[in-house]
């Protein structure tokens, strides 16, 4: 009796994907100047 055996090879994705590195906010803000804005 012949036993047949059969083997699978698992391949794993070893490449990372990559964080978004920014994510801006735009706001219209009527209180502080530009000068205080760029300061802080």
């Amino acid at each position: 009796m012949k036993v047949l055996t059969t083997y699978s090879i698992e391949k794993r994705s070893t490449v990372r994907k990559h964080a978004p590195r920014y994510r801006v906010l735009l706001h219209n803000d009527d209180f502080n100047s530009m000068e205080y804005v760029v300061k802080t």
